[in-house]
């Protein structure tokens, strides 16, 4: 075969000699190139779609984000600072003390389970309080109905606020189910009491309600934090808020 490039005889600028099936061959390969680029250019034009849609829903969900955040912030301002009539910045010093003391006062409890609808895991306190409440039964007859009621709420699969439990606690608690005894919900109870010590404790410790709490401060409204680059304070100017909660 002998391949000539640039010769007039060719209308395509190629001369071809002892190849006929070459020859049949480049209309297909054309053909076939051609649909390929034409693949490849939608493909492009559906991931440049996409990519500007990602950013256009990012954007949305980031001033949605911050002002659910902030709602929720300004919530638990109210709830915390609710209790400055009746808890001096000495008694608040000794929630952070421990977390048995926290939970062991009505005011640090409430105060805890308002921290952690903010972070979407109130269902974790309120198990270990159905579980304490579970504990005061008197009588077997108690028992049954209770232990069925926490089993369906926090620890069966798809429960409506299933609790966190790894899967040796969750078979043993869904086997002593069938005969429940005060101790039924021991191993459970303890496995998210340790979760809620060392994961959102401290960080409600860290919180600047709880912080303004303990140093006797009373502010009007919280000190907002940036949470993304696109978003600042100016965004909520011009929003309304609703007072009839305080």
């Amino acid at each position: 075969m002998v391949l000539n490039i640039n010769t007039p005889s060719s209308p395509s600028g190629l001369e071809l000699s002892h190849s006929p099936g070459l020859i049949k061959l480049i209309p297909g390969l054309r053909q076939l190139w051609s649909a390929k680029i034409n693949v490849l250019f939608r493909q492009y034009n559906v991931i440049k779609h996409f990519v500007k849609q990602c950013r256009a829903v990012t954007a949305i969900y980031n001033v949605y984000q911050n002002s659910f955040v902030y709602t929720q912030y300004i919530q638990l301002f109210k709830t915390i600072f609710c209790f400055l009539n009746s808890v001096s910045p000495e008694e608040a010093v000794k929630w952070g003390e421990s977390f048995d003391k926290l939970l062991s006062q009505k005011a640090g409890l409430d105060a805890f389970t308002n921290f952690l609808k903010t972070e979407f895991s109130e269902e974790n306190i309120e198990f270990w309080i159905a579980c304490e409440d579970y504990k005061k039964s008197k009588t077997t007859h108690e028992l049954f109905p209770k232990a069925k009621t926490i089993y369906e709420t926090f620890i069966q699969k798809d429960a409506p606020k299933e609790v966190n439990l790894d899967f040796q606690t969750k078979e043993v608690t869904s086997q002593n189910i069938e005969q429940p005894v005060i101790t039924t919900f021991d191993a459970a109870q303890n496995t998210v009491y340790r979760l809620m010590e060392q994961d959102s404790y401290p960080r409600f410790l860290r919180s600047d309600p709880y912080l303004n709490l303990v140093k006797g401060r009373n502010p009007s409204r919280p000190t907002l934090r940036r949470r993304s680059r696109s978003f600042t304070v100016n965004d909520f100017q011009g929003v309304r808020q609703d007072f009839t909660v305080w």
